[in-house]
């Protein structure tokens, strides 16, 4: 394509998206290379910090709202919540067009409708199933990768993030945590708890990688801090990053610590997705989000759930995460 110098790229709003993004945004970068990608983001610290690990897009100059500061963002968590995607749709399209203005050469509007306070040629989801993609049996990757397909552009397989593996690990007071040569990483964190595990079995998993000579690095926001301390009563072979006072790794640490990892095993989060997109073996536990359309692009094979049984996370067992950790230790 040419003669495209600023772009708006639409996706959903958290950190897997973006990570299920980077193969589009690749393709749109390496055919495009001197246009500008654009995001709107909401305002969240977690979400910018992703936005510099992808390095060549940045935010739009307004942020979304959050629930608490728009009757629209309230309707459309509401929606979202109760699993209503045709309101939560009809207050999306609504936010955006009430905070989006100005001029693109080109919108990317992974969504089922186009945004009216923009002046663009705008591709949406619509334009997909036009041409016969089927975007609700599709992964989230090949779906945000279709739109390259429909604009006609090379297709990356790229999740090429920005940072140094060779750089130290550091922590927000600074320190460097010594997490040893072989260690798995436990993510315990999930903004629903329906992806969390149990603190007893990711204790009981630490144990067996412990009997292994492998460490277990436990992250995690000052949610799951107690959770950490009963996975941490023993102390053995367990490195506990997880703070009570604030979250003790960026995005950008994270991703080196997930880099150097023998594997990361977590529920459906955006810290399973980095550590897929850096190339670390992950195991992802699955119960009400499906693995076929939000599992590890690149570990799909590693996952373990309860989607297609009783959706209860909570029922995976620690026998069935030691044997898939017995496949990539």
């Amino acid at each position: 394509m040419t003669g495209v110098g600023k772009i708006l790229y639409v996706p959903p709003r958290g950190i897997g998206d973006l990570v299920f993004s980077l193969p589009l945004l690749h393709s749109l970068h390496d055919a495009m290379p001197l246009a500008d990608i654009e995001i709107p983001i909401p305002d969240r610290v977690s979400v910018k910090q992703m936005i510099d690990l992808i390095g060549f897009v940045k935010p739009c100059g307004v942020f979304l709202p959050k629930p608490s500061e728009d009757p629209l963002a309230d309707e459309r968590w509401v929606a979202a919540k109760a699993g209503d995607s045709k309101k939560r749709y009809a207050a999306e399209k609504k936010i955006f067009e009430k905070y989006l203005s100005g001029s693109y050469d080109l919108a990317v509007v992974a969504k089922p409708f186009k945004i009216d306070s923009i002046q663009a040629t705008q591709v949406s989801r619509n334009e997909l199933r036009a041409m016969g993609f089927d975007w609700k049996k599709a992964h989230m990757v090949d779906g945000f990768s279709a739109f390259a397909t429909y604009l006609g552009i090379p297709s990356s397989n790229s999740f090429n993030l920005v940072f140094d593996r060779s750089t130290d690990v550091k922590l927000s007071d600074g320190s460097i945590p010594r997490v040893g040569s072989r260690y798995v990483i436990f993510n315990l964190g999930a903004s629903d708890s329906a992806k969390k595990w149990g603190c007893e079995k990711y204790a009981k998993v630490s144990e067996w990688l412990n009997n292994q000579g492998v460490n277990s690095v436990l992250v995690g926001t000052p949610d799951e801090y107690q959770d950490s301390q009963v996975i941490a009563r023993d102390g053995k072979g367990i490195v506990n990053l997880v703070s009570s006072n604030g979250y003790s790794l960026d995005l950008r640490n994270y991703a080196v610590l997930a880099s150097r990892a023998s594997v990361a095993v977590s529920g459906d989060t955006g810290l399973l997705h980095i550590a897929d997109a850096v190339g670390t073996k992950v195991v992802g536990l699955y119960g009400t989000t499906s693995p076929d359309k939000t599992g590890p692009y690149n570990n799909r094979q590693n996952v373990v759930s309860r989607y297609n049984s009783d959706k209860d996370l909570s029922k995976i067992t620690e026998a069935e995460v030691i044997k898939t950790l017995e496949g990539l230790l």
